[in-house]
């Protein structure tokens, strides 16, 4: 699954993420899109006009679902001019309750 927070700073623009390469949905602020891809480890890439995400890696076993998320937070605008390759937010999120975990971005 791909999920967009409240993230008001890129409030009136699509996130467009791809996964290996390929476009696979566009993200306005708090939406979420579920896409299958088959098992094994997937390159995932936000974009919103010439700004980017790091590239994130995510290995999917048979059956698992991932949810990964992106945004653009206020406290990113600044890169946006300095560092636009790496200026949108992007995680994988653990569910609530997985070893540990509340939920939050890895």
């Amino acid at each position: 699954m791909l999920t967009r927070g409240d993230d008001t700073a890129g409030l009136l623009r699509h996130i467009r993420v791809r996964v290996d390469g390929d476009l696979v949905a566009l993200l306005r602020p708090m939406t979420a899109v579920e896409i299958a891809v088959a098992p094994g480890r997937h390159r995932v890439r936000a974009s919103m006009d010439w700004t980017t995400s790091p590239e994130l890696e995510v290995d999917v076993r048979p059956g698992e679902r991932v949810e990964v998320r992106s945004g653009l937070p206020w406290s990113m605008l600044w890169r946006m001019v300095v560092t636009p390759r790496s200026t949108l937010t992007i995680a994988r999120v653990d569910p609530p309750g997985a070893a540990g975990t509340s939920g939050t971005p890895r």
